[in-house]
């Protein structure tokens, strides 16, 4: 087996959250501590397209428009990744209510993406081309919400997924 260097624990925490491995913290405890420090800027457009996915509300309680942040379902600081699985909007008093404790709502969130499947043949249909990504015959469509035509949708390339 080739070696190939020190384990990443973010691109760990992607993979165990992505492929649903995300148990071993039971309901109720807190996840464990395993980063600490200073953390990438998750990108503007990043937190554009989770505003417009979650309505501009808080994903717990649903309440109106109150003052939301972006929330870690797997928290930062247990290895949580800032990719759109993993973020959703929240209220500041659900935000604080659960902390870093794992709870029922803790599942992974509708992935974003520039443009589904059928943006991309609408663009190909209209314009010859498109900069946005690929459809990739005969591979199983999945669920996503779309940044360009705002709806949930399908795409079959996930290298599209912010």
């Amino acid at each position: 087996m080739k070696d190939t260097g020190p384990i990443n624990i973010s691109a760990l925490a992607v993979l165990a959250f992505d492929s649903g491995l995300v148990s071993g913290v039971a309901l109720g405890e807190r996840w464990p501590v395993v980063r600490t420090g200073v953390r990438d800027i998750i990108p503007t457009e990043l937190r554009r397209l989770i505003w417009r996915r979650d309505n501009g509300r808080c994903t717990r309680c649903w309440g109106g428009r109150r003052l939301v942040q972006l929330d870690h379902i797997v928290p930062w600081s247990a290895g949580g990744p800032d990719t759109s699985t993993n973020l959703r909007l929240m209220c500041a008093p659900c935000n604080k209510e659960r902390s870093n404790y794992r709870t029922a709502d803790d599942s992974p969130a509708v992935p974003v993406t520039r443009a589904c499947d059928g943006c991309i043949r609408d663009w190909v249909r209209r314009f010859g081309y498109t900069r946005f990504g690929r459809i990739i015959p005969d591979a199983d469509p999945f669920p996503v919400f779309c940044g360009n035509c705002m709806r949930e949708s399908t795409a079959t390339d996930r290298g599209r997924l912010m």
